[in-house]
């Protein structure tokens, strides 16, 4: 598949450190524009969207394809995090209990992280700004 579109999510938040203490609340609304070509979904919209809902995606497809051969769908997921944790510093990477591991850097009153976990759960570089 394809995907033709992604605009940027709004997410919100707050990540709190405290001595050897993170915790971090946040959510995010993504959504994505994608084309399936006939190669893999055989102009079958319908058996598409119900795949991609399978895999935990909000999908909705046309109902057929279009002039292309593609099934053009809308997918849309929400990301929570809501978690607490010790957490160690090592460099410009950050590893908290769970063993996810972010790399960090800070400018002025911002921190941007991205996650780095080998089987990374977390889409996305996130700016936070220091309150």
């Amino acid at each position: 598949a394809q995907i033709a579109d992604i605009p940027a999510a709004p997410a919100s938040g707050v990540v709190t450190f405290t001595g050897s203490w993170v915790e971090r609340q946040a959510t995010a609304a993504i959504t994505a524009d994608i084309l399936v070509p006939f190669a893999c979904g055989y102009c079958l919209c319908g058996v598409v969207d119900g795949a991609l809902d399978s895999a935990g995606l909000d999908a909705v497809c046309g109902a057929s394809c279009n002039g292309n051969n593609e099934c053009e769908c809308t997918i849309q997921a929400e990301l929570v995090i809501d978690e607490a944790g010790s957490y160690t510093v090592d460099g410009n990477t950050i590893t908290i209990g769970n063993g996810q591991t972010f790399d960090y850097c800070v400018s002025g009153n911002q921190l941007r992280y991205v996650e780095t976990t080998a089987t990374s759960q977390e889409p996305g570089v996130y700016t936070l700004t220091r309150q």
